[in-house]
């Protein structure tokens, strides 16, 4: 079977508080259930190695490996990033989230994208605009004519919307209704399986350089409620969708940086900071309410607070735009610190965090690289 959609890449990014790494975690999780009951499948039908079945699929990027540490969604994205999925016009259209469960609160957040989008001191290349929302939904790769056409704008370098009618007869179709066999009779819920949909980003561009829209699948939203429900993380939040809220607001402003501005391949801990630095510059718009405003912080800094309130306090005592937040960040050499300790920064000054996170914060003049240094470092 020949290897389908091998150049749709998209970049994803774990939520600092849930490394993909850990096999407690999806997409860890859904793996392991699923080849519990794949094995059980292939067994009542007399069939051996359950394993080369689902290697299939994930060479052909239908799922996303057990030890995937990034978002796998190519086969989908690519078939959005052909153009060949239509865009409702408006967020509220939509159906984000099986049953579009999460469609009110990834509108909250299409809110929060104009906000964003008019802060003047993030570098947005003008060629590079903030994109609109769109549902990713898994059902799309039941249609067979739509995947062929991506085959065919991928490996054949052809539009998919002009493939020849021989090409998708005689060579493309035959490859395709063979993996949705396999999805089909194999892969639990068929396409309604969370590994198949299992991120959030943007397409590469298609042989017109244009890319798909935000795109949103489903099995993110269904990672989001697995993390919740099994209490994986502890916060003091009478309404869950307030926590998902904040995962899913760090996932987006992580990806917001990775695919909107000249910022990225730096470390994990570099976007927790910003994550910080951003936030905090425009929280008072985005949640009005103190306590929501700690819940996010909660969320936020989960994986080490030291980041976190170390960008709230580049920008709340610095008051340092994000060329100068950069290099102050490099200056403080942060990577791989340990949990519940080694934070560089004053104890006094990260006393003070707390304090700016409630109040929102206050457009100071810059102190200058320097003297933020000498503010924050111990």
């Amino acid at each position: 079977m020949m290897k389908l959609f091998s150049s749709f890449f998209i970049i994803g990014m774990a939520a600092n508080s849930a490394s993909a790494a850990d096999k407690k975690m999806p997409p860890h999780t859904f793996w392991s259930e699923m080849y519990k009951e794949v094995s059980g499948r292939m067994e009542a039908l007399n069939v051996d190695a359950p394993v080369d079945i689902l290697k299939i699929l994930v060479e052909n990027k239908v799922l996303a490996g057990y030890d995937s540490e990034q978002f796998t969604m190519q086969s989908l994205f690519g078939v959005y990033g052909a153009g060949l999925v239509n865009y409702s016009g408006t967020c509220k259209k939509e159906v984000f989230g099986k049953d579009g469960k999460y469609t009110d609160l990834i509108c909250k957040m299409d809110r929060i994208r104009g906000i964003l989008s008019k802060d003047k001191e993030l570098p947005v290349p003008e060629s590079s605009p903030l994109l609109p929302f769109q549902a990713a939904k898994p059902s799309v790769l039941a249609d067979a004519d739509k995947m062929a056409r991506t085959y065919c704008e991928e490996f054949l370098s052809i539009p998919a919307k002009k493939c020849p009618k021989e090409a998708m007869d005689e060579i493309i179709l035959p490859e395709i209704y063979a993996l949705q066999s396999l999805v089909t009779t194999y892969v639990p819920g068929s396409y309604d399986n969370p590994l198949l949909s299992y991120g959030i980003g943007v397409s590469l561009p298609n042989l017109s350089g244009v890319t798909s829209n935000f795109l949103w699948g489903d099995g993110f939203f269904k990672m989001l409620d697995d993390i919740i429900y099994n209490n994986a993380f502890e916060f003091k939040c009478d309404n869950r969708l307030c926590l998902i809220e904040g995962f899913v607001l760090s996932f987006m402003i992580n990806l917001y940086l990775v695919h909107n501005t000249k910022i990225s391949n730096e470390e994990d801990h570099v976007y927790t900071i910003l994550t910080g630095y951003l936030y905090h510059r425009q929280s008072k718009k985005i949640h009005q309410n103190r306590s929501a405003r700690f819940v996010m912080t909660q969320v936020f800094a989960s994986r080490h607070k030291c980041y976190y309130f170390t960008g709230v306090l580049i920008k709340e005592i610095c008051g340092l735009g994000i060329d100068d937040t950069m290099k102050v960040i490099k200056q403080l050499n942060m990577s791989n610190l340990k949990p519940g300790g080694g934070c560089p920064i004053r104890q006094t000054q990260l006393g003070k965090a707390n304090k700016f996170i409630r109040n929102g914060t206050k457009y100071k003049k810059s102190l200058g690289v320097e003297k933020c240094i000498k503010k924050l470092k111990k």
